[in-house]
C-alpha cells in the first residue's frame, strides 16, 4: 500500500509561449491565467507525517516567491516538474484556470 497525502491552492500568473504554432499564435502574448495546483507527498505512517497545512504553507510560498502575479515563460508542464524536484512530490498537477493543464508524477523504480 502506498499513502500519498496532498494539498491544493492556487495563484494569478502571466505567461506566453514565445514558440507557439501559428493556429494558437495568441499564446505568444503575455496573457493570465489562475494557475490551480496540486502536490502529492508520499508518506510511510498514516499519523500526519506531514501535515497538510505545513506543507500548504510552503508551497504557497514558494509559488509566490517564484511564480504569482509575476510573468513567466514556464509551461503547466515546467512548473509542476519544478514543483515535483522542490518538495519530493510524488505528483504535481499544474492547470490553467482549472480547465486544461498537466499531472507530472515520479517515474516507477525498477530495479
Amino acid at each position: 500500500m502506498t499513502t500519498i497525502v496532498w494539498v491544493s491552492t492556487k495563484f494569478i500568473g502571466f505567461h506566453r509561449w514565445k514558440d507557439a504554432p501559428v493556429d494558437v499564435g495568441f499564446l505568444t502574448q503575455w496573457h493570465r491565467h489562475l494557475f490551480h495546483v496540486k502536490v502529492g507527498v508520499q508518506v510511510s505512517h498514516n499519523n500526519r507525517q506531514v501535515e497538510f497545512f505545513q506543507l500548504k504553507k510552503k508551497v504557497d510560498a514558494y509559488l509566490s516567491a517564484s511564480y504569482a502575479d509575476q510573468q513567466f515563460e514556464a509551461s503547466c508542464e515546467m512548473i509542476a516538474e519544478d514543483l515535483l524536484q522542490k518538495f519530493g512530490a510524488e505528483f504535481v498537477e499544474v492547470s490553467e484556470d482549472g480547465e486544461n493543464g498537466a499531472l507530472v508524477s515520479v517515474q516507477p523504480k525498477r530495479d
